[in-house]
């Protein structure tokens, strides 16, 4: 009886220290894909997280910033407010905040995480 008593509590102890690791937001985190396509240059977009305030921010052609809600792996970007300068990428820029609001959840692994929508990646940062 012991044993079973010790081996069912390995289990539900194991299972508990599965849960899935949340990400560091108290860094900056830099685009490298989008879309499938691969983002430098001109188009190195960041993103930070304020968890305090549920507030998202970064910069791409122009500075921007938003709400955010995070629920276990789920996650939602509320509509970004951005600057009006022109710039070289705006089309890249409308494509990224078009992106940012379809995302509906993330994965993060060791120092890439990955915003998804609809099931598919759509935006890694590292």
């Amino acid at each position: 009886m012991r044993i079973l008593f010790f081996a069912l509590s390995l289990m539900i102890l194991g299972s508990a220290c599965t849960k899935k690791a949340a990400f560091p937001m108290d860094r900056e985190w830099m685009l490298s894909i989008m879309n499938g396509k691969k983002m430098s240059g001109d188009n190195a977009f960041n993103l930070k997280f304020d968890e305090a305030s549920k507030g998202y921010s970064g910069k791409a052609c122009n500075t921007y910033r938003g709400s955010y809600q995070m629920d276990k792996s789920k996650l939602t970007f509320g509509t970004a407010a951005a600057t009006k300068m022109m710039c070289p990428n705006m089309a890249m820029e409308t494509e990224y905040f078009t992106t940012l609001a379809s995302v509906d959840g993330y994965k993060y692994s060791g120092t890439n995480l990955v915003l998804t929508a609809g099931g598919k990646d759509v935006l890694l940062y590292k």
